[in-house]
């Protein structure tokens, strides 16, 4: 088609100006000389003249391919952004950024680039702005919080993390942890049996779980070729609310708590400790103690107390104390050929037994006194009382005499430890009298032996005389 004819198509549509003449100007007054096929205001030296074309296309860059490729807007890289037939995009394709090279959408709000002095490919969110991952179209996966916390899941309401949905290990899922020293140590991993492991990252450090407020809940320490496993509040087993500090509930298929030293030496012990004190194991404890003799059934149970070993009882059946035993204690007296007076007959006109000169042996708060000629009990309990004593006669008619065991200086009688005993009117009549019972006795009360004359005036002579007490059990 000819110039001529061209201009007069132009002309039918209204435009009149630079219409003449061998070349095609179209007007560009819009400011936007980079859409014109000829520019009104030169841009560079070869449209000085402002008559020639502009080429569509980028200087330097193949002809063929200028639709695929830009240049930055300085001029370098050349190409900076390229796209390839199978519709790749490439940003910098030529690698010769020295610092980065980066892919922003919607004003900087997100960010795919590459860091050249860190090495490293990055995924960028917007300053103050969450990071969202989705599939299946606008169904949430996984959000990666302003303060770096990764929650998993569909979030319901903006900002809020819901973790319902699991994460999902296999038997190659592995955490580790950079040492102080830049060695790695795998901290939890699941192995190929599909066991869950967690790993404390160095030798002597502690795993410990928090409650919400912050309060230690476990703490778990390695202390080289063993560990040591600390619980702040009550231990349930078998139960899930227990009502003590350990609550051990045995099941239908369990036979209860089995404490197993792995040892087979001789000497080796098993113990079950009790510490009574604000600070650490060294304070005086009270435990029990099984040691092995010389088999696996020969064993023995020691109890301790203030780390005293006060009972043995072993594999016999029988039982020794060590230490302590029972609370006991005696008073007595041998060959005291010792008079009592009676002044006047009858029970209540009873009188002690002054006679006893030794105290005998005695444990615990049982306290033998045989200046005050009584016996103090500072626990209360059930006690075996004794008495054992060899008197004679005055001389005179015969006679009857009574025996009792009194608390309190003679206040309240035994009634179950009570006897009597006739002599002769002769000097050489002797008789022995034994009296046993038990007896529940208050805490401090004084345990005598009282004699009186049933028939006459008649005195009574104490030869031998032992008064004993044995704590046989509580109140």
């Amino acid at each position: 088609m000819g110039a001529t004819k061209v201009q007069k198509i132009i002309k039918s549509l209204g435009v009149t100006n630079n219409v003449a003449g061998p070349e095609l100007i179209l007007p560009n007054n819009s400011g936007d000389h980079q859409n014109s096929i000829k520019r009104n205001t030169p841009t560079k030296s070869k449209d000085l003249t402002n008559k020639e074309y502009v080429d569509l296309k980028a200087d330097g860059i193949d002809p063929d391919h200028t639709h695929s490729k830009l240049i930055a807007s300085d001029g370098s890289p050349n190409p900076a952004v390229s796209v390839d037939a199978d519709g790749n995009v490439a940003i910098d394709p030529s690698g010769g950024f020295a610092d980065s090279s980066k892919l922003t959408l919607t004003g900087g709000r997100t960010v795919l680039g590459y860091d050249g002095v860190r090495a490293a490919s990055y995924l960028q969110a917007a300053s103050g702005k969450e990071l969202i991952f989705e599939t299946d179209g606008a169904n949430e996966r996984m959000r990666i919080e302003i303060d770096g916390s990764i929650g998993f899941g569909k979030v319901p309401d903006a900002g809020t993390v819901n973790t319902a949905l699991p994460i999902r290990l296999n038997n190659n899922t592995q955490i580790q942890w950079d040492r102080a020293d830049g060695s790695p140590v795998n901290i939890f991993n699941v192995d190929a049996s599909d066991n869950l492991i967690w790993k404390l990252p160095r030798s002597g450090k502690k795993f410990t779980v928090f409650d919400p407020n912050n309060n230690v809940m476990l703490i778990v320490t390695d202390v080289g070729t063993t560990s040591e496993t600390y619980f702040n509040g009550a231990v349930g087993v078998g139960i899930s609310v227990p009502y003590n500090q350990i609550h051990v509930r045995t099941l239908a298929n369990s036979k209860g708590i089995t404490l197993h030293r792995d040892s087979t030496a001789n000497g080796s012990n098993i113990d079950l400790k009790f510490l009574m004190s604000t600070t650490d194991s060294t304070s005086p404890v009270t435990y029990i103690r099984v040691t092995r003799l010389s088999s696996f059934t020969d064993n023995t149970m020691l109890f301790f107390v203030g780390n005293k070993s006060i009972l043995e009882y072993n594999s016999a059946g029988y039982v020794n104390f060590t230490e302590g035993g029972l609370q006991y204690g005696e008073i007595y007296c041998q060959d005291a050929n010792d008079t009592i007076t009676i002044t006047t007959a009858g029970k209540a006109n009873k009188v002690q037994i002054t006679s006893f000169d030794t105290n005998g042996q005695s444990n615990g708060d049982v306290t033998p006194d045989h200046t005050n000629d009584h016996i103090t009990v500072g626990n209360a309990g059930k006690y075996m009382c004794t008495v054992s004593t060899t008197v004679e006669s005055t001389g005179g008619s015969p006679y009857q005499i009574g025996l009792s065991i009194f608390k309190n200086n003679g206040a309240t009688e035994f009634a179950n430890l009570h006897a009597h005993r006739n002599l002769s009117g002769s000097g050489s009549d002797v008789g022995s009298i034994s009296i046993s019972g038990i007896i529940d006795i208050a805490a401090n009360d004084t345990i005598e032996l009282w004699v009186w004359n049933e028939t006459n005036t008649n005195n009574i002579i104490v030869d031998d005389c032992t008064l004993t007490l044995t704590q046989i059990g509580g109140t």
